[in-house]
């Protein structure tokens, strides 16, 4: 697990990052305010940043619960053990087989959720990209170099 909060620190990073973001697209005035959800360009962004803050917040309970309160030490007389007192094991029961041979799956609330806002939010961003670029992009445009610039690119190209 000696890795594993550099996954954190990356999931925490990428959530912040939209989510400040999502300010400065909340109150552009080109497509923020009370045209914000007129566009599907800010549903798309929104059901990410939500997927990414969700994704990250999940995670971090996860970490923590399996690598902090699930491990109890035992101390005998030559050293300290650390023993993991929660169950990792997938319990067999006389269900089917599931995906990969694994009999007794289970996907817990909290991951279901995280599963159908990624898979909303990624539709959402490719539909969101391809569009705009296809359709609505004007290269003969001069590209601002203000705040409208940077969130054009974020929605745009980086959601």
């Amino acid at each position: 697990w000696k890795f594993q909060w550099l996954y954190l620190l990356y999931r925490w990073i990428m959530a912040i990052f939209f989510f400040v973001w999502l300010f400065f697209i909340g109150f552009d005035d080109v497509n923020g305010g009370v045209k914000f959800f007129i566009y599907l360009t800010n549903w798309a962004y929104l059901v990410w940043t939500t997927y990414l803050i969700w994704s990250a917040t999940s995670s971090t309970c996860t970490f923590l619960y399996f690598h902090f309160l699930c491990k109890q030490k035992f101390v005998d007389e030559y050293n300290e053990i650390d023993v993991n007192i929660c169950s990792h094991e997938l319990v067999l029961d006389d269900r089917p087989t599931g995906c990969c041979g694994k009999t007794g799956d289970r996907t817990f609330w909290y991951q279901k959720i995280d599963w159908v806002l990624y898979t909303v939010g990624t539709s959402m961003a490719v539909t969101v990209c391809i569009l705009y670029w296809s359709l609505i992009y004007n290269p003969d445009e001069e590209p601002p170099y203000n705040i409208y610039g940077g969130v054009n690119l974020v929605t745009h190209a980086v959601n």
